[in-house]
């Protein structure tokens, strides 16, 4: 409800005619103009646009996209795919990268490694994404010419999930999936680097904080061997890293944005761009309403997760 609102107040208090643009810009009639504003409510006060707004979400109709003349909830069907796996792609790279790079740090502490990954850290956590993006595609395209700047690929022949790489996968069709893996490079490591020093640095420091505990001195007094110490240690070591990795996630499908629009990424980032650019309320307040929802069903399965993990909590 709060994001509802606030995206809701902040869109329509926009100094611009947006029926105008809806019926065709400078050349369009009056009579279509009036039209335009009666269809999406424009000419009521704005509490009651957004009384009948929210009226219309928990009925179900997100509006109709002036821009594409589609449904919201269609466009944001075909769209949300691309920006899911590419969320769920980057994540799984920053937890494959940056927990191990955390937990190497803190083992070796105030060595070579340690220094190099808090300046790894640093750079990911300062480095702009559109200049880290724009770096990469010179790179890796224009100078190499090893991976593809911009898209998606090409769809498989059979489509079950909309995600390219699991489609693939599930058809068994090879080439698609290369090419659906070569077009998800560069925007996943994009995206994927700006959270990785996050996450080393946080694993890093809980991981201090346990072996500096009196139950791992315990541990390390009877002797165990190296797989139960670290078992010791990973299991307590856990909670904070699921909770920076579920945030992260979030802010990967916010991220997005920037990265759609560098790689022309045909997702929610690129859908929602062109929404703000045509003063789509309905795809603005869609777009942003379908991140939010999903940022809460992530923290909401943290949650739990903190209860699989850790007994102290189910008690």
């Amino acid at each position: 409800m709060g994001v509802i609102v606030l995206t809701f107040v902040v869109s329509h208090v926009i100094p611009a005619d947006p029926a105008r643009l809806w019926a065709g810009g400078v050349k369009a009639r009056p009579e279509v103009i009036e039209l335009m504003r009666e269809k999406y409510h424009l000419n009521l006060p704005i509490h009651e646009q957004l009384a009948l707004y929210i009226r219309d979400v928990f009925m179900g109709n997100w509006r109709d996209s002036p821009m594409t003349r589609r449904p919201v909830l269609v466009d944001l069907a075909e769209y949300f795919p691309a920006t899911a796996e590419l969320a769920i792609v980057a994540g799984l790279i920053q937890v494959a990268l940056g927990v191990p790079l955390g937990l190497l740090a803190a083992l070796k502490r105030d060595t070579l490694l340690d220094h190099l990954v808090r300046v790894l850290a640093l750079i990911g956590v300062s480095a702009p994404a559109f200049w880290l993006a724009i770096t990469l595609q010179w790179v890796f395209y224009y100078s190499l010419g090893l991976l593809p700047a911009t898209g998606r690929g090409i769809p498989p022949p059979q489509t079950y999930t909309g995600l390219y790489v699991l489609d693939s996968l599930l058809a068994g069709n090879w080439n698609a999936l290369t090419i659906s893996l070569r077009h998800m490079a560069l925007p996943s490591l994009t995206l994927a680097f700006t959270g990785l020093g996050v996450i080393a640095r946080v694993v890093r420091n809980t991981t201090l904080d346990v072996l500096s505990s009196e139950f791992m001195d315990f541990a390390e007094a009877r002797g165990l061997n190296s797989f139960k110490f670290y078992r010791h240690l990973i299991k307590n070591s856990s909670i904070p890293i699921i909770t920076i990795a579920g945030l992260q996630f979030g802010m990967l499908l916010s991220g997005a944005i920037v990265i759609e629009t560098v790689f022309s990424w045909p997702g929610i980032g690129l859908y929602t761009v062109s929404a703000i650019n045509s003063l789509d309320y309905p795809a603005i307040m869609g777009s942003t309403l379908l991140i939010s929802l999903v940022f809460i069903a992530v923290n909401f399965a943290v949650d739990i997760a903190y209860a699989i993990i850790d007994p102290r909590v189910r008690l």
